[in-house]
C-alpha cells in the first residue's frame, strides 16, 4: 500500500516497500544510469557534450524511459544537466514560476515556463550583440 506521505510528495514509491526512495538510493541509481550513457570516453568534456545534447523532452528520461531513475523528475534532470555543463538548460525555481504566473495570469506548465524563458533570453541576447 502506498503511504499518504508518498502520495503527498508525488514520488514514485519503492516497489518493495511502497515508501519514497531514500536519497542515497536515488543517487546510486543515477550513478548507475550515467554509467550506461554512451559517451565517447569517460571524461569531463564528453559528459559536458552529453549534457548539451541530451533531449530531456524526448521521453527517455521520464518514468518509463530508457534512462528513467526513480525519484528523479524533469526538474532534477534539468539541474543535473546544468551541473554537467549544459549552459542552455533552465530549471525555474518557485520564485521564477510565481513571477511568470503573475505576468501571464495563469499557472503555466514547467516546460512552458522553460520555453518562455529561453525565448526571452535569446531575445535579450540579441540586444547584447548589437
Amino acid at each position: 500500500m502506498i503511504s499518504n506521505e508518498t502520495k503527498r510528495l508525488g514520488k514514485q514509491p519503492n516497489i518493495e516497500t511502497g515508501k519514497p526512495p531514500f536519497q542515497s538510493q536515488v543517487c546510486l541509481e543515477l550513478a548507475q544510469m550515467l554509467l550506461t550513457v554512451e559517451l565517447a570516453s569517460n571524461s569531463l568534456p564528453d559528459l559536458r557534450k552529453w549534457a548539451q545534447e541530451v533531449d530531456l523532452d524526448a521521453g527517455e528520461y521520464n518514468r518509463n524511459g530508457k534512462y528513467a531513475v526513480t525519484g528523479i523528475g524533469p526538474d532534477t534532470w534539468h539541474y543535473i544537466c546544468i551541473l554537467a555543463g549544459n549552459e542552455n538548460s533552465i530549471k525555474p525555481d518557485v520564485h521564477i514560476t510565481r513571477f511568470v504566473e503573475g505576468i501571464l495570469g495563469y499557472a503555466p506548465s514547467k516546460s512552458e515556463i522553460v520555453q518562455l524563458l529561453q525565448k526571452q533570453l535569446i531575445f535579450m541576447a540579441s540586444f547584447q550583440n548589437n
